[in-house]
């Protein structure tokens, strides 16, 4: 009988929902495990090719995020717009092997907005728990540079649709639940296979990138070369309901 009554003194605490319709605005700070194993193939071929490069492979990429969104009252859903920058680089110089001395320079940068539905599992004013969907829109625009004597380098770009799955926690500071800090863990599956080259000059070796003329797809072993957003992404930042 007592675990009955304190399950249901639990359960009422979070019974808290949005009397009135609510506005969200958030800004957050974003680290994501995206793994670019086209371009990591790259930077390992120029390391044996130059006889060692300090050049290092890309593994994680870091991202600015802004959340927009509305809650109607009397609700447990939210609606969010998420526009966010991607960004991941490495740099590096060195090679042992004549004509493939040099710098080796290989950068991504991302957009994407993302419209998200929020479902609030447990809430009150000073905590809420929460998991989410959302399907959306992604642009990498990457470079690649092996400056060594024939000064190597390609702009390529590309786009595609993803969608990710996440859960969430904010804590609030004040009374009225409005000012919260905002921690979230997403899966995100977004993988741009297909990129087309912006600008290039000079000739890339044998082992490097085998297609990359402006207009056209650039091309590793004589198929696309894929970029992505895809993995975990974790989230912390500022939110405002209001």
């Amino acid at each position: 009988m007592k675990l009955k009554v304190l399950l249901v003194v639990f359960l009422t605490s979070f019974a808290f929902q949005a009397e009135a319709q609510q506005f969200i605005f958030g800004a957050h700070f974003g680290y994501s495990t995206a793994d670019q194993s086209d371009i990591n193939t790259l930077i390992t071929r120029a390391n044996a090719r130059a006889g060692g490069i300090s050049t290092s492979s890309l593994s994680d990429a870091y991202e600015g995020v802004l959340t927009l969104g509305y809650r109607p009252s009397q609700s447990s859903f939210a609606y969010l717009l998420r526009p966010a920058i991607f960004y991941t680089a490495t740099d590096g110089s060195g090679g042992q092997n004549a004509g493939f001395i040099g710098k080796y320079e290989y950068n991504l940068l991302g957009y994407s907005i993302y419209p998200i539905l929020r479902y609030h599992l447990l809430e009150d004013k000073t905590i809420k728990f929460f998991t989410q969907v959302g399907i959306g829109w992604g642009q990498i625009n990457g470079e690649i540079k092996e400056v060594n004597t024939d000064d190597i380098s390609a702009k390529f770009s590309g786009s595609n649709l993803g969608y990710l799955v996440g859960l969430g926690v904010e804590f609030c500071f004040d009374s009225a639940g409005s000012h919260c800090l905002n921690l979230e863990a997403n899966m995100r599956i977004h993988y741009i296979e297909r990129n087309t080259t912006d600008e290039a000059s000079g000739t890339f070796p044998s082992g490097s990138l085998t297609q990359a003329a402006p207009g056209a797809e650039i091309e590793l072993d004589n198929r696309d070369l894929g970029t992505t957003m895809t993995g975990i992404q974790g989230i912390i930042g500022y939110t405002f309901h209001y």
